[in-house]
């Protein structure tokens, strides 16, 4: 059900009127508004206690889930009066009847279709009129070094939205500085203040300098975009703080200073903190006069830079909210600064307050990106808070944050820097014959902050678009792509060419340091097609015999070639044994693409083996198992092994003659023959004889004639079998008693 269907069936539904329970929605409305005002800080009085969240009366702020059916809300007579949408966040404010509030509610905040729906939180200005004989004026701007700051940069070109209650547009210390703005409140074009706190607000952010009057802010020459959220008597909503936000920020504001708030949480506000920041937006906020830690809104939101207050020592703000969400302090107390009374009209003030030390902020973030108009928010914030004076505990601590703000060395901190690409991210897409590739660009400064409105220039080493370009956003990445690339092409470089800082670096008449990154910067991507001459698969595998005196192993010739058919060198083979057991071997093919593969030793009566390779791997290619022609091969059978019998054995005068019956394997050609005083082999020499054969049928006979021996000792006779791979197995011993004419039977392998 969409839902303004939804709405409308559930209005059906609360037609009858209803008693509002104690303690309900409608109690909460109707509670009275507590003063948000501080106290003069020379008053040894109390601070005041956090009040209650308070709430405009019959509006509530709903935000559907995403893909429900439906953009608005129906309008029900006598139920739901009014529907506005919420532009940005995605919400919706609702109107309801009189004596609605909390069946509406009620029925929303069971509807499994809604993300949330809240309150409309009323918000009130962080700050209190002071004593206008105050002595001592505009002690601020020399705390935070401003004068000093002015030598590098006087916010030129930035604008900050004061998201207040207006601004006086016939001040003459701010008419020269005012932009068209918006009333939010009264949806209409008049920006005017009618209960001064704006003006204020202005003034110490902006105020004109150098003009023979009044003031001088701390960003004298940036532009002041006036959104009005709150009415002549300094309340608003948060509805009507949503709304400013985002009109702030799609009509150009950099800055945001918000010095207005609440205590009710409401997630619709912090959607459009995060909609600020996602544009590139700083939203400065007041921290709150209530000498508490408990949440004050925006400014408790992590979206927000919030500033606590301090005095004129350096001390802290006696009533100023403390806390985690603290990022900065500056001057609050008896702070001098364009006014508008409806007594005098345009005139100078001084007030107290939170609000007076989040446009000190919002001033020196001005002189920041007017300097770099390339950096993000992100990176704003971070000089401010780095560069800060560290009061109270060592570093950050819940007074002060990371410090007091300083203006000198926030712009000493921000001259041009040299830019240089911290990351390159591709992804390739794959049509039907073609491809194309698409590079993210992350451009950042040399203190690693990211750098917005960067132009990139980047060259494709093939394809349609052979040069690319990109700006970056406010994290500092864009996005180049190839265009259309041929399917037989398999890879694609993308080299940054170059880096160009933003006009505002040369309009400033300040050396630029950025480089143009001279082609170091690449990155190739791989086609989403495979390459054949990438492809790797088995071409030939064979399988030998080694026979050893005691054992017998094999090896496998392995040979490796690309999709071209073309043998591949360097390639690293993996394979698997199998038989009794599993063992893994690999090897390394050489430049015709061969490599050999060896099995571990196995006894005679071992079972026969089989391989099977089970990778091949070379940086830039890759296995393609299903084109090989040979991954699996068996031994068959175990080797076939000499059988032999002694036939005889005869002492001589002149020698022993032994004449040996086998049963010889065909891949046996010849026999080496061994003695030793021991029936160890390992003891054993060459006999220098000679071996003379007999065949008949599929035995050999064999006959040896050794003249070398000495009567009075026994010798053992061994018969080693010479194959096509060399000597195999050791057949015998035989043992032969000279002159004893003893003669041993030899034992039989298999």
């Amino acid at each position: 059900m969409g839902t303004s269907k939804r709405l409308e069936a559930q209005a059906e539904a609360l037609m009858t009127p209803t008693l509002a329970r104690p303690g309900g929605m409608i109690g909460i409305l109707l509670l009275l508004a507590g003063l948000l005002f501080g106290t003069p800080a020379t008053t040894a009085v109390a601070a005041p206690a956090t009040p209650p969240p308070q709430q405009e009366p019959n509006r509530l702020i709903v935000k559907f889930r995403p893909g429900a059916d439906g953009p608005t809300i129906g309008q029900s007579p006598g139920v739901v009066e009014r529907v506005e949408p919420l532009a940005g966040v995605g919400a919706q404010l609702v109107q309801t009847a009189p004596g609605r509030l909390e069946e509406v509610y009620a029925s929303l905040a069971n509807d499994p279709d809604v993300l949330y729906v809240y309150p409309d939180y009323v918000i009130q200005p962080a700050s209190l009129p002071n004593d206008p004989d105050f002595s001592q004026a505009q002690w601020g701007p020399q705390q935070i070094q401003a004068p000093a700051a002015w030598d590098y940069s006087t916010g030129e070109g930035v604008v900050i939205a004061v998201v207040d209650s207006g601004v006086d547009p016939g001040h003459p210390d701010l008419r020269d500085r005012l932009l068209p703005g918006y009333n939010i409140y009264d949806d209409n074009t008049d920006t005017s203040d009618r209960c001064g706190h704006g003006t204020h607000v202005a003034g110490i952010a902006a105020a004109t300098a150098n003009n023979g009057i009044g003031i001088a802010g701390i960003a004298p020459n940036a532009q002041i975009l006036p959104v009005k959220v709150l009415n002549d008597v300094c309340m608003g909503s948060y509805s009507r703080l949503i709304r400013g936000i985002i009109y702030a920020v799609d009509h150009g504001a950099r800055i945001i200073v918000i010095t207005s708030g609440g205590t009710g949480e409401s997630p619709p506000l912090q959607d459009a903190l995060v909609y600020a920041r996602n544009q590139g937006a700083l939203v400065v906020a007041a921290a709150g006069n209530y000498n508490t830690d408990e949440p004050f809104y925006p400014g408790s939101y992590p979206e927000a830079l919030t500033v606590a207050g301090t005095a004129q020592e350096d001390s802290r703000y006696g009533y100023s909210n403390f806390g985690q969400q603290i990022d900065l302090s500056a001057p609050a107390v008896n702070i001098y600064s364009t006014f508008w009374r409806s007594n005098s009209g345009s005139t100078y003030s001084y007030l107290t307050g939170t609000s007076m030390a989040a446009p000190h902020v919002a001033g020196v973030a001005a002189l920041v990106w007017a300097l770099n108009p390339a950096l993000s928010a992100e990176a704003v914030e971070a000089i401010l808070t780095q560069n800060a004076d560290d009061l109270g505990p060592t570093g950050w601590d819940v007074y002060y944050g990371h410090g007091r703000v300083n203006a000198l060395r926030a712009v000493q901190a921000t001259s041009p820097r040299p830019l240089h690409v911290a990351d390159l991210q591709g992804t390739v897409t794959a049509g039907s014959d073609q491809w194309s590739a698409q590079v993210a660009v992350t451009v950042h400064d040399a203190l690693g902050y990211p750098v917005r409105d960067v132009a990139v220039n980047a060259e494709w080493s093939a394809g349609t678009i052979a040069t690319s370009q990109c700006r970056t956003d406010g994290q500092g990445q864009c996005t180049v792509t190839s265009g259309a690339l041929p399917g037989d092409l398999y890879q694609v470089t993308l080299t940054v060419t170059g880096l160009r800082s933003p006009d505002g670096f040369q309009e400033n008449n300040r050396e630029a340091t950025l480089r143009d990154n001279p082609g170091e910067d690449r990155l190739t991507l791989a086609s989403p097609f495979p390459n054949p001459a990438t492809l790797l698969h088995v071409g030939g595998l064979q399988i030998r015999y080694q026979k050893h005196y005691t054992h017998w192993a094999a090896t496998a010739r392995v040979t490796v070639y690309d999709g071209t058919e073309t043998p591949v060198a360097d390639v690293t083979v993996e394979a698997q044994w199998q038989g009794d057991d599993i063992q893994t071997s690999s090897c390394v093919t050489d430049s015709q693409g061969q490599c050999t593969l060896q099995s571990a030793a196995y006894p005679w009566d071992a079972a026969p083996l089989e391989l099977t390779v089970t990778d091949l791997r070379r940086d830039g290619y890759q296995f393609d198992p299903g084109a090989a022609h040979d991954l699996t091969a068996t031994s068959g059978l175990m080797p076939a092994v000499t059988r032999l019998q002694a036939y005889d054995a005869v002492p001589q005068e002149d020698g022993v003659i032994i004449h040996w019956r086998v049963v010889q394997p065909a891949d046996v050609v010849d026999f080496h023959a061994y003695r030793s005083h021991s029936a160890q082999f390992d003891t054993a020499q060459p006999v220098p004889v000679a071996l003379l054969a007999t065949d008949a049928a599929s035995e050999s006979l064999y006959s040896m004639v050794d003249q070398t021996v000495e009567p009075g000792n026994t010798y053992y006779y061994w018969l080693v079998e010479i194959g096509e791979q060399g000597e195999g197995a050791a057949i015998g011993p035989v043992a032969v008693n000279v002159p004893g004419y003893a003669i041993f039977l030899p034992v039989v392998r298999r």
